[in-house]
């Protein structure tokens, strides 16, 4: 159970890096500061994320579905612990609410016309945007929601000069990097930061249950 719970840590933490280190820059998007090779330089490490050749979001949900199988004394202090690490990840590999349907508020609507419009002019513009989605990509998890987003995303990316496109840029971007749960009311990081400290209080049990455990210092580890 440590092993299971300390891998899915690990697995959100790096999933967590990938996501901002793709998305984080364009939140201060400025055109001035984003020549034509930074804009594709962006598109590519994004397409690494839709790629997903490592599968993380299918390891995930791998070693969710084995850590809820194992059980450990005493059950009331394990069982509350495991099943929030296993409800963290899956609320991050969620998909929940589309970019679509997402309930908002009166003031959201002109930034969803706009989306719209955008996707619209992205699917012209690059009419086999497909083709930027390898087909064994995972269709579970935020990058569903991102490769739904794509026709959009690179379309701003390739094309925002205005003030209006780089405040919509900036906020497409802070948008995806959300949790796309169906709470939808956790950012990414308090998510992991919730599965990090659940993980804590889960060793500080179990060690004290069974002493013998090794200490699994290799969960601050990165991969």
């Amino acid at each position: 159970m440590l092993h299971e719970a300390g891998v899915i840590v690990v697995l959100l933490r790096t999933q967590r890096e990938r996501l901002y280190q793709a998305l984080g820059p364009l939140r201060d998007f400025r055109p001035h500061e984003w020549p034509e090779a930074r804009r594709r330089e962006s598109i590519s490490g994004i397409r690494e994320v839709i790629h997903d050749p490592a599968r993380w979001y299918e390891a995930i949900h791998s070693h969710i579905g084995t850590l809820e199988r194992l059980t450990a004394e005493p059950k009331d202090e394990v069982d509350p612990l495991r099943d929030e690490i296993g409800a963290n990840a899956r609320n991050i590999t969620s998909l929940g609410y589309t970019i679509y349907d997402q309930p908002g508020e009166q003031a959201d609507r002109p930034f969803m016309l706009d989306f719209r419009t955008y996707l619209e002019k992205g699917r012209e513009a690059r009419s086999s945007w497909k083709d930027d989605v390898h087909p064994n990509a995972p269709l579970v998890g935020p990058d569903v929601l991102i490769r739904d987003s794509l026709p959009a995303l690179f379309w701003l990316i390739e094309n925002a000069q205005t003030e209006k496109e780089m405040d919509d840029l900036r906020r497409l971007a802070d948008l995806l990097l959300r949790t796309r749960s169906r709470r939808d009311d956790e950012e990414l990081d308090q998510v992991v930061r919730a599965s990090v400290s659940a993980f804590g209080e889960l060793k500080g049990v179990l060690q004290a249950r069974y002493p013998e455990l090794p200490a699994p210092s290799w969960v601050e580890q990165r991969l």
